[in-house]
């Protein structure tokens, strides 16, 4: 087409790339029907871009050979164009979407957590470990966060599980927003979250973080309550998580699950303060509200 466009005159030469260019995008349309009669979801997509790049090919080529074309033709063009680039995008960000998530899967394994998209419980109790059993040199500070949401289970009962997995799904995505790349994070049993920053011995910095998590999870959000995917956008019911959030400043010395165990009792305990936040008092050798803006001293 290239060596035939120079040899001939130049409304011969575009007349003859137009129709070439019209005939790859069928062809194009008619494999991509093809895939998409036998099963491919993406492929309707594709069928539906290649159908508005159709139009749009067919309204330009027109412009170009006869600018005296009426203007309802150039709307037309332009409006196919953009709904050609918006479908494509799409369809491109789904497979984005899908590569990030295979690419979840091949690092953590069996134990990835399609759900919130992090380390499930199983996989965190391993990362505790390998943090707290790493034996090279001296015991190394460690900040220890544990947040349990305390209605993820009525919100089970009254609406499904559904509407479980998408509040889970809204948490976990706050939750990485306020992370750092210090912070390690992952699932704690069905209702929880659990984040390990690591050589963070400052409570002050902690409280911080904890704060910053306990007011984004208690935003509002609207829930999907059909698992039908074709109504996944459509709000079911406006639900606000009940956090208790529990911090802690401690050391590798000390056994992981006793950490652990302890941060969660912190967690619990927190659903009972105005504030949400607790953390373990040494002072008065209990579990008490966080100060709002004194940090106290850190846990050994």
């Amino acid at each position: 087409v290239l060596a035939a466009g120079w040899a001939l005159p130049a409304w011969e030469a575009l007349l003859l790339a137009s129709a070439s260019a019209f005939l790859l995008g069928a062809l194009m349309w008619g494999v991509a029907l093809r895939s998409a009669l036998r099963g491919d979801r993406l492929a309707w997509s594709t069928v539906t871009g290649v159908s508005f790049m159709l139009v749009a090919l067919a309204g330009l080529s027109w412009i170009a050979l006869d600018p005296a074309v009426p203007w309802p033709v150039h709307a037309a063009s332009a409006l196919a164009g953009m709904a050609y680039l918006t479908v494509m995008a799409a369809a491109l960000w789904v497979r984005y979407a899908y590569l990030l998530e295979l690419a979840e899967v091949m690092a953590h394994g069996p134990s990835y957590d399609p759900v919130t998209r992090m380390r499930s419980h199983s996989e965190t109790g391993q990362l505790v470990g390998e943090l707290f059993f790493r034996r090279d040199g001296d015991a190394r500070p460690i900040g220890v966060i544990a947040i349990c949401i305390s209605n993820l289970y009525a919100l089970e009962n009254l609406h499904g599980r559904a509407a479980f997995n998408h509040a889970l799904f809204v948490c976990a995505g706050r939750l990485r927003r306020c992370a750092t790349e210090a912070v390690e994070m992952g699932r704690l049993g069905d209702d929880g979250f659990l984040l390990l920053a690591r050589q963070t011995h400052d409570l002050g910095e902690l409280a911080g973080l904890a704060r910053q998590i306990r007011d984004q999870l208690t935003r509002p959000v609207a829930l999907s309550t059909s698992p039908d995917p074709g109504r996944i956008d459509s709000a079911g019911t406006v639900w606000m998580a009940d956090v208790g959030i529990g911090v802690m400043s401690t050391t590798t010395a000390v056994r992981p699950s006793q950490a652990v165990s302890a941060v969660r009792a912190m967690a619990r305990t927190g659903w009972s303060y105005a504030s949400r936040l607790a953390f373990y008092d040494n002072r008065e050798g209990r579990i008490a509200e966080l100060p709002a803006h004194t940090a106290p001293a850190p846990v050994a």
